[in-house]
């Protein structure tokens, strides 16, 4: 186990994820409201990762070609107008793609980070599965109780089956990040329908 790796990969994790997210909930401040901001930050985060991770990634990444690119750019762009499918959704049309911007980055920066871990700590990928399942518990107190169980409980599946096809190459990668995507449009369809579960989700 690498213990300096360890400690880069939970600087970015909880810099990007932990306190700025707590910090979005103690101010008030949404995805929606500053879309741009967010979607700014998580790329230039990604960017800076990579720089960080490039000896590691220049290697995972070395048949990385135009098709797996526009495979990318396809989940983008599906990700962006599959809430048009939501038929009672509790953000507006405008807050919803102002939402869904900046979280489709934020999705990748995490499978990127998840990537970034999995290649530099030496444990297997059924142990780094199960950490991707502990660092996502502090979600608890960013989110409601009820509907952080759903991101929770999802990270323990979604961290085995991540560490697996991730450790299979690029189309592993592809494929986690279609997987990830689909949990969260899953989740927020579920939701569109105001009051299901009797659980209200916070628009953030």
């Amino acid at each position: 186990m690498n213990i300096s790796w360890i400690i880069i990969w939970l600087f970015f994790w909880v810099s990007a994820l932990g306190i700025t997210n707590y910090l979005f909930k103690k101010h008030k401040i949404t995805y929606y409201e500053k879309s741009w901001q967010h979607t700014i930050f998580f790329i230039a985060l990604s960017l800076i990762f990579f720089v960080v991770y490039q000896d590691q990634f220049f290697v995972y990444f070395s048949d990385l070609s135009l098709w797996h690119l526009i495979a990318v750019l396809a989940l983008f762009i599906i990700w962006l107008f599959v809430p048009s499918l939501y038929k009672n959704d509790y953000y507006a049309k405008k807050e919803r793609f102002g939402y869904q911007l900046p979280k489709f980055f934020e999705i990748l920066f995490q499978d990127i980070c998840f990537l970034g871990g999995l290649l530099t700590f030496g444990l297997s990928p059924v142990l780094f599965g199960l950490i991707f399942f502990v660092v996502h518990i502090p979600v608890v107190f960013l989110l409601p109780k009820k509907f952080a169980l759903f991101p929770i409980f999802g990270s323990l599946f979604g961290g085995l089956i991540f560490a697996y096809l991730q450790s299979q190459g690029i189309l592993g990668f592809l494929v986690a990040l279609l997987i990830h995507l689909s949990f969260w449009s899953t989740l927020h369809y579920l939701f569109s329908n105001k009051g299901l579960f009797g659980i209200t989700p916070l628009k953030r």
